[in-house]
């Protein structure tokens, strides 16, 4: 648990000031995830967003983000507001995502193989009809659709 800060200067006294352009690291305690937390005026507060606030005169309207990637770090230079959505695309653009996708039989609940899916297309581009396609590959008509329209296995290079 936090210890319960009083005043602006003791926030301050926490962090580790290093040059303008490296992070400043928070000395007092981390979540789980390494964010900062604190207790000010007897409520509980992640840290940047205390920061935030103290060095740009408001609250932040979202969420606020590092573009160092660095959760403890307290540098206002690395600061900056942002939203679920912006936070979410620098997740992924800087590899830090926890979630990839699985495509095609990476996916463990893929009923067909890449193979089937090259003759599906084969199928549909000379004739068959999704209905019949469906019936021999034992899937639904709108997912023989998807694949037929490249929409869904588009990672499956097209047959020779």
């Amino acid at each position: 648990m936090p210890t319960p800060l009083k005043t602006v200067a003791d926030i301050w006294a926490q962090v580790v000031i290093a040059g303008s352009n490296e992070c400043w690291l928070w000395n007092g305690y981390r979540d789980k995830d390494g964010y900062g937390r604190t207790c000010y005026n007897r409520k509980k507060h992640v840290v940047t967003r205390l920061i935030f606030a103290f060095t740009h005169g408001r609250d932040p309207v979202g969420l606020v983000c590092h573009t160092c990637d660095n959760p403890s770090c307290c540098n206002p230079a690395h600061l900056y507001d942002g939203d679920h959505e912006q936070n979410a695309l620098d997740s992924v653009a800087r590899g830090r995502a926890k979630y990839k996708a699985h495509h095609g039989t990476d996916n463990g609940f893929s009923k067909l193989k890449e193979q089937e899916v090259m003759d599906i297309r084969w199928l549909a581009d000379n004739g068959a009809t999704h209905k019949q396609i469906a019936g021999v590959f034992r899937v639904s008509a709108p997912l023989i659709h998807y694949i037929a329209t490249r929409k869904y296995w588009r990672h499956v290079p097209e047959a020779a």
